[in-house]
């Protein structure tokens, strides 16, 4: 999965640079703009999967209060474009994370 961010980040930055090289200025302002904020996106992403894959709490996401259909013991947390639930055992050391984008899991670990 961090592999497909890596191309994602490769692609994204050759875009950069044809822009810069073939567009007008207005235009490369816009286009500009909108790369960088996917490729904040991307990293901002790829972050928060590397610190569930190791099993600590993201850092670009808040805690929800939404708790319905949700363990006791599980946090349910929102970030941008993405969840994450995290459950806690009994002495308060993470048990398991799951990360989802779109209704799926992209990333869980379970101790």
């Amino acid at each position: 999965m961090l592999g497909f961010f890596v191309l994602l980040m490769i692609i994204l930055l050759i875009i950069m640079l044809s822009v810069v090289i073939y567009c007008k200025k207005k235009l490369k302002i816009v286009l500009s703009a909108i790369i960088i904020l996917i490729t904040l996106y991307g990293v901002m992403l790829t972050i928060d999967m590397v610190r569930v894959y190791s099993l600590r709490k993201p850092i670009f996401v808040l805690e929800t209060n939404k708790r319905s259909g949700v363990k006791a013991n599980e946090v349910p947390f929102q970030g941008l474009g993405y969840k994450v639930n995290i459950e806690y055992l009994e002495d308060g050391n993470i048990a398991s994370i799951t990360m989802y984008m779109f209704n799926r899991v992209i990333a869980c670990v379970t101790t």
